[in-house]
């Protein structure tokens, strides 16, 4: 029975990780050149609409030679902007701090597939709900 549950924990770990990583749209990359991506382009601080509700309708995503990025600012002004960065050299998507000068202010997401600046963080939405099924899992299983 113990097997079974630690099959279905690897299972369902490399399924948290092809979800992760994969997007609705992903770009294509043709020997060392990275393609093209679309990403969206706005910025609370101007007024224009891109909070985490923000209507997808309202803007059309603009080319980008480079990775698609979203920074929430959450200590200074509660700020979210949505851009290009001429940045080609990330491996996998990535998340980091930002820092201000009262230290971490908000946090700043690089992703290199069409639309990926778009949601709120639907990739660590996926990753808890495996970590709790999982978890299920082995509490069922193990009894």
């Amino acid at each position: 029975m113990k097997k079974i549950a630690v099959l279905m924990m690897y299972s369902l770990l490399l399924a948290t990780v092809q979800l992760t990583s994969s997007q609705a749209v992903p770009s294509t990359t043709t020997g060392t050149t990275k393609a093209p991506v679309f990403c969206y382009t706005c910025n609370t601080r101007v007024g224009e609409p891109c909070a985490d509700t923000f209507n997808k309708k309202t803007l059309t995503p603009q080319y980008c030679e480079g990775v698609c990025v979203k920074e929430k600012i959450t200590k200074e002004d509660n700020s979210v902007r949505r851009s290009c960065l001429p940045d080609t050299q990330i491996v996998a998507d990535e998340c980091s701090d930002v820092p201000g000068s009262v230290g971490t202010v908000g946090i700043r997401c690089r992703c290199k597939n069409d639309r990926c600046n778009s949601s709120i963080v639907h990739v660590t939405t996926v990753s808890v709900w495996m970590a709790v099924l999982t978890v299920w899992i082995l509490r069922n299983t193990c009894e």
